[in-house]
């Protein structure tokens, strides 16, 4: 079986700022899925002090940054195209300064690809990261099931692209079976995330639970990717406190361990 490492998103850690890295630490994660902080005050990785200090609490505590998460990037809106490009570019330095091999592209809510202009206009972004960072890995995180995937994989065409993995996304979002599309897509993904969701109507409204505990098939979408012998980071993307991602720490080591 190939290595699996766990860590924790950035944005999932109840801690503020550069504390957030010094709990992730503490609850004994190996590392922290970093957020471009896109029109977040104080965690703006585009200014510099903030990128510094970031940096600098990287070093302190021994944590690696192996993602750069661009959360609020709208691919798919053909009218920002240039300003896109622009923060992708600016994202693939911010990312190799923070020692990440990874940026991870999500395409959720306004920047779904919900239909074929969508698709085509967001093909044409993450083509644009993978021609413009060859060194990194590009994943996409969106709300198509399997063939979808599968569509956007051979339009994008690029060796450094991948799926980026939830499978608690694909219960909660699609109601689909999330440990049948990692069976299918399990040679395309790369990382992933890891929660548990109380599932809600709208999907927004989900609540997270302690891996396991919830209605998304956790304990059988972790076995699944031990089975097929996933290799690479998994980071939890539970939204609760500090005990609870701890929990969340414990069932990852106690199912690939």
């Amino acid at each position: 079986m190939g290595k699996v490492r766990f860590g924790v998103c950035q944005w999932c850690i109840p801690a503020q700022g550069v504390q957030a890295i010094a709990l992730a630490s503490e609850l004994g994660f190996a590392g922290v899925e970093m957020d471009m902080g896109i029109g977040k005050p104080g965690l703006e990785l585009r200014e510099e002090a903030v990128l510094d200090a970031f940096i600098a609490a990287k070093e302190k505590t021994g944590m690696a940054y192996p993602a750069l998460a661009l959360n609020g990037i709208e691919m798919n809106r053909p009218q920002v195209e240039e300003e896109t490009r622009t923060l992708i570019l600016r994202a693939a330095q911010i990312a190799r300064q923070l020692g990440a091999d990874t940026l991870q592209m999500p395409s959720f809510g306004s920047a779904q690809m919900e239909d074929e202009a969508d698709f085509e206009q967001s093909v044409k972004a993450l083509r644009f990261a993978c021609d413009q960072a060859p060194d990194l890995q590009i994943g996409s995180e969106n709300t198509l099931g399997i063939q979808g995937n599968q569509r956007l994989l051979e339009q994008v065409n690029r060796d450094n692209f991948f799926i980026y993995y939830d499978g608690a996304n694909i219960e909660n979002i699609r109601r689909e079976d999330g440990a049948a599309f990692y069976t299918q897509m399990a040679g395309a993904i790369r990382q992933a995330h890891a929660k548990d969701l109380y599932l809600a109507q709208p999907w927004q409204k989900a609540r997270p639970a302690v891996l396991g505990q919830g209605e998304c098939r956790a304990q059988e979408i972790l076995e699944t990717m031990r089975a097929l012998d996933f290799s690479g980071w998994i980071f939890v993307e539970n939204g609760h406190e500090g005990e609870r991602l701890k929990k969340d720490l414990h069932v990852l080591k106690r199912c690939f361990d």
